[in-house]
């Protein structure tokens, strides 16, 4: 099985890490340092492993793989189409891991010939320096849809059983949308309440403000999937908190600390996007405002 990972940060970094100690074929896409230092020195999990892989610029990439993990920021989505469609295979399976909301519907609008596995990865990790990706925790847990358009339940078991295998968690779900949706109710409310208070998650571990912002920031999600007609195993609130709770003191979100570091950010994505969706079902959104407000936007 030839993988493809666009997009080796913390999260494809992961992935493509434990896929290649695993003795699978992985080519990496990266760029600049992080690029530079992996075809020198190989991708290092902090602490635990290195492996080596091919690593690529999406400019010069020129491959084609089985299993295509598709890792960038949602900002940058549309910039990797090309890439996607020429590295498409007959069979092909192509894999989204990003923060966002209806990924996988525009990559299918975007790439129709594709055969996509709608999916989120529960991990705290980043780059901490060129060629090196930082985990916070043991985290590594793949949710994804128990089969495609395209593909049987089968496949995706195999294919699961195999990302079991390199040291991924996966849970296959029935009910994808939903547990997509799940995912970003607790990266956009712990991203939101961080920008807001400019406060890693040890502040919202210990500040009553702040935790009840935060729990504010996943009922006004938890509108929005009531309108969907989502509905949750487990109280989202309650589940929010405890994973919170759970995370070490200094960790921040991606998107807290590129708003912070005065980066590109998924801004758009993980904080109006939302706003955008209430006010078309008819919903406040009044703590997400406050966020959009707290970084100079009037809506």
């Amino acid at each position: 099985m030839k993988y493809l990972i666009v997009g080796a940060g913390g999260t494809g970094g992961s992935i493509g890490a434990f896929l290649r100690k695993a003795g699978h074929d992985v080519d990496l896409i990266a760029r600049g340092e992080h690029l530079a230092a992996i075809r020198e020195n190989g991708l290092t999990l902090d602490g635990e492993f290195t492996v080596s892989a091919n690593a690529f610029s999406a400019e010069e990439y020129a491959g084609t793989a089985d299993v295509i993990f598709v890792c960038v920021k949602a900002y940058s989505l549309e910039e990797i189409y090309g890439l996607v469609r020429r590295a498409l295979r007959p069979g092909s399976l192509v894999v989204p891991i990003l923060n966002g909301l209806d990924i996988g519907r525009r990559l299918r609008e975007a790439v129709p010939e594709a055969d996509v596995l709608d999916a989120c990865l529960y991990i705290n990790a980043f780059v901490s320096s060129p060629g090196v990706i930082h985990r916070s925790g043991k985290l590594l847990r793949l949710v994804c849809a128990d089969h495609t358009d395209k593909s049987s339940p089968a496949r995706v078991r195999a294919l699961a059983e195999e990302w079991e295998r390199a040291g991924l968690r996966v849970h296959l779900s029935d009910q994808v949308d939903r547990d997509l949706f799940r995912k970003f109710m607790l990266v956009s409310p712990l991203a939101g309440a961080q920008i807001y208070f400019d406060r890693t998650a040890g502040f919202l571990q210990e500040d009553a403000s702040a935790r009840a912002f935060f729990v504010a920031l996943i009922s006004e999600l938890g509108q929005i999937a009531a309108k969907r007609g989502f509905r949750f195993p487990v109280d989202m609130a309650e589940d929010g908190l405890k994973r919170v709770d759970a995370l070490e003191k200094d960790v921040a979100a991606s998107l807290y600390l590129d708003v912070k570091k005065g980066r590109r950010s998924e801004f758009e994505e993980q904080i109006l996007a939302p706003i955008r969706l209430g006010e078309q079902l008819g919903l406040p959104m009044e703590h997400y405002r406050l966020v959009a407000e707290k970084m100079g936007y009037t809506l």
